[in-house]
């Protein structure tokens, strides 16, 4: 088990819905219990990709007139979600002190 939690690096709070700033002392409180930081909150966006588990028929009725292009573009824009919700400086910090 200690072997476990020393992978664990940081906290990501995914989907969140409401007002970050409500949020703040819940972050601190789980940075305080378990003295890993969380490095993000990525609020709920809809993004319109299929599931990367979904079956195979469900994918293909999902994706009916869905180009790449459009597939390629919302992942962009979430990529771009996530850049401006995480502690990017602290993730790759996390990254090279596990090299």
């Amino acid at each position: 088990m200690k072997v476990q939690k020393k992978r664990v690096k940081g906290f990501i709070i995914n989907k969140f819905r409401g007002d970050k700033n409500l949020l703040k002392s819940g972050l601190k409180m789980i940075e305080d219990l378990t003295g890993v930081p969380v490095v993000g909150v990525v609020p709920y966006s809809e993004i319109n990709i299929a599931d990367e588990d979904s079956l195979i028929d469900k994918m293909k009725e999902a994706n009916k007139g869905f180009t790449i292009e459009e597939a390629d573009k919302e992942i962009e824009n979430f990529s771009k979600i996530i850049e401006e919700n995480m502690d990017m400086d602290l993730i790759y910090k996390m990254i090279k002190e596990e090299k």
